[in-house]
């Protein structure tokens, strides 16, 4: 069996979630202007979520 880590539904959600916005951000604001702390507000998640 191999072995990793497992990515369960609600992490996946929020990959999705943290992935929209950021490219609507993106649009909106450029790349180098969107920080992460702004992605993560936009998606009503914290900031450690986005590093796991």
């Amino acid at each position: 069996m191999p072995r990793g880590r497992k990515v369960n539904s609600s992490g996946e959600k929020s990959k999705k979630l943290l992935q929209e916005k950021a490219i609507e951000l993106f649009s909106q604001f450029g790349y180098h202007e969107t920080k992460i702390s702004d992605i993560v507000k936009a998606a009503n998640l914290t900031q450690p979520t986005f590093y796991l």
